[in-house]
């Protein structure tokens, strides 16, 4: 196990003289507590609550529980050398925040506060994983281990700046919010089959806990921010690997790094175009971008999604393309368990298998473990 000593995470003091965001320095923003008296007296007078929309284009949010003490000036310095402004926000102000002003940012970031091993980590983040995780529709890194305590304390402070740095990069890179996401050393001391919660809104996750060196950089073909990554950047942190995963969605996810004695990824990634499974849609034009044979329907606890006509389903996709095309786990005594839903842009102008049989139509297409947004 590690010989790493976590350090007491003190949230950031947020107290301003205001509900809106005000400037701090020359890009780090944060917003007013809530417990200041000014937003008090907002919801005293039954107005409208504070927005935590990104004050602009470029904005990168940064939940403070999950930062490493005092600042966790890394991460703020790493953000604005790619000219993103930083944006800090505490845990009651996450659990306000709606899935649209979530998606007002270009990345979110769930850091790690000095190697913290709280069992039941960043409840906030679990609660309303729903929420926010609806935003991300841009790219995904999951980290299992530590990178700014070995960048402070490590024996590879380069290596693991390496891996903050281009994650970050990674996560902002698209123009749809993206999210790095470290699982500290949450789950080290965890045994086989330990699920993370705070992940369900992207699938199902389990993972091993591990306080070792070992870690090796994945052969596969790996996004152009991490081009510069090497091997011998992850190892020797004197423990490279806090956890790694027994269970994830490898039809979106895709191994950054290993474990080199069980070959099991402990850092995953996911490019924004090979997550269209469970895709979200907005039914106000202009926004509404499925195709003209789908209409964007609203789902019972799965968000909006573009759905075929009844005893439909997609053109020129597998039935088992569950990327492209799927059926919600409804029961069967629901009535819409035979109802397709597929990503933007897809056609359905194809009949189903035994379309004219309510209870068999459109089985032959594979059903998708889409998370429960309400």
């Amino acid at each position: 196990m590690s010989s790493e000593t976590p350090l007491q995470n003190n949230t950031l003091n947020t107290n301003l003289s205001s509900p809106n965001i005000q400037n701090q320095s020359a890009n780090i923003v944060k917003f007013a507590s809530e417990n200041s008296s000014s937003v008090a007296g907002v919801f005293k007078a039954n107005l409208a609550p504070p927005s935590y929309s990104a004050p602009d284009s470029k904005s990168i949010l940064i939940l403070s529980s999950t930062m490493t003490p005092p600042f966790d000036t890394e991460k703020q310095e790493a953000i604005s050398a790619l000219g993103f402004t930083v944006v800090v926000v505490t845990d009651l102000q996450w659990a306000m925040m709606t899935t649209q002003e979530f998606s007002t940012y270009r990345a979110i970031i769930l850091g790690d506060p000095t190697c913290d091993r709280t069992e039941t980590p960043v409840p906030a983040v679990v609660a309303s994983s729903g929420v926010w995780s609806a935003a991300i529709t841009g790219n995904i890194i999951i980290i299992g281990t530590d990178p700014t305590y070995h960048f402070r304390f490590g024996n590879n402070k380069a290596g693991a700046k390496k891996l903050i740095d281009y994650s970050i990069a990674f996560a902002a890179a698209g123009p749809t919010t993206g999210a790095y996401i470290s699982l500290s050393c949450y789950y080290e001391s965890a045994t086989t089959n330990t699920p993370v919660p705070l992940l369900a809104g992207f699938g199902t996750f389990v993972v091993h806990g591990l306080g070792q060196n070992g870690a090796a950089l994945s052969t596969g073909i790996l996004p152009p921010q991490f081009s510069g990554l090497t091997t011998t950047d992850l190892d020797g942190w004197d423990v490279s690997i806090h956890e790694f995963f027994t269970t994830y969605p490898t039809d979106v996810f895709q191994p950054l790094a290993i474990n080199k004695v069980t070959s099991s990824p402990y850092i995953l990634f996911s490019t924004a175009g090979d997550r269209k499974r469970c895709e979200q849609c907005n039914p106000n034009p202009p926004d509404n971008k499925c195709d003209s044979s789908t209409g964007c329907a609203y789902t019972a606890g799965f968000g909006t999604m573009c759905a075929c006509r009844p005893g439909f389903k997609a053109d020129n996709i597998r039935d088992t393309d569950t990327n492209n095309q799927w059926r919600l786990p409804y029961p069967s005594e629901s009535g819409q368990n035979h109802r397709v839903w597929v990503a933007h842009g897809v056609q359905c102008n194809t009949l189903c298998n035994t379309w004219f049989d309510s209870t068999t139509a459109c089985n032959e297409v594979s059903v998708a473990n889409c998370p429960h947004l309400f």
